[in-house]
């Protein structure tokens, strides 16, 4: 695989950015389909894969400036918003979006399990 698909300009084209928005585009779709099919608003869902995402991209830079670098990001604090450099962490996203959906659910006041069972 080819880390750098293209450029213009300056601004560089990963090929793993492009799997990762690929993979939620797709996930994405997938959920509003089934979604439409249990009868839940899509726009529901669609609503909350954004904070999901969010939420998923700051737990993964709070974790990795937590458990990696953390004197480095202490004394160079604007550091931390340089994402593209690098220092992103697996299971902070994965913890950042289950807080996403346990605030999604709340402020939106959903059941968190449906009563099917299929």
């Amino acid at each position: 695989m080819y880390p750098i698909l293209f450029k213009i300009g300056h601004i560089t084209i990963y090929s793993y950015g492009v799997m990762i928005a690929t993979a939620f585009l797709i996930a994405l779709w997938v959920a509003t389909k089934e979604a439409r099919r249990k009868g839940i608003d899509p726009n529901l869902v669609s609503n909350f894969a954004i904070y999901a995402m969010i939420f998923g991209i700051l737990g993964a830079r709070l974790a990795y400036i937590l458990f990696f670098d953390f004197n480095y990001y202490l004394n160079h604090p604007l550091q931390i918003l340089a994402i593209r450099q690098g220092g992103l962490v697996l299971y902070g996203g994965i913890v950042g979006g289950i807080l996403a959906g346990i605030w999604f659910i709340k402020r939106h006041k959903l059941k968190f399990r449906s009563e099917e069972h299929t």
